[in-house]
């Protein structure tokens, strides 16, 4: 009971007195919650928000995959003669992670980027080869690697914003 007072009270001294101050601050915190931060603040001031599609635990989980990719994957890359080949691996539920990001991303990049992309899934990750005829392109390929391939793209907040909103991600 203590515990549940101190947190009220200090939600109460938050909100009626530092929420109300300027701050210097401008992070929410970690990653995820600030993403998810930003997007409930955009539904709330969108008065034509449709509250009963609205899906913020799809945001999360999501949310949550990019960041199960990112920092627990391993990858093994090898230079082809016009590209890239990435062997990426995991374990876990972040092997199913790893799968739902790359096939959404593969489909997302090859719209936007001339390249060559071929995902072959494994039973222990992904391998992934991005090839290009053009020298220019075979060295950014090669110097974005496999997590600057994921980050391609001007597509990374619309597709979180129609998550949010309760809209297929996918939809054109």
């Amino acid at each position: 009971m203590k515990h549940t007072f101190f947190w009220l009270t200090l939600a109460a001294a938050i909100s009626g007195c530092a929420a109300t101050q300027h701050t210097p601050l401008t992070e929410t915190g970690q990653a995820t919650f600030a993403a998810i931060e930003e997007a409930v603040a955009k539904l709330n001031a969108d008065p034509s928000t449709d509250w009963t599609r609205v899906d913020i635990d799809a945001l999360r989980e999501h949310l949550l995959d990019m960041d199960k990719v990112t920092v627990q994957t391993t990858v093994k890359s090898t230079h082809l003669p016009d590209g890239v080949r990435h062997v990426v691996t995991a374990k876990g539920d972040v092997l199913d992670s790893l799968h739902r990001m790359t096939q959404a991303h593969a489909t997302s990049v090859h719209a936007e980027d001339p390249w060559s992309v071929l995902l072959t899934p494994t039973s222990s990750g992904t391998t992934l080869d991005i090839r290009s005829s053009s020298d220019a392109d075979i060295e950014r390929i090669r110097a974005l690697g496999f997590y600057g391939w994921l980050a391609l793209g001007a597509h990374h907040q619309a597709h979180h914003w129609a998550m949010a909103r309760g809209v297929d991600p996918h939809q054109h």
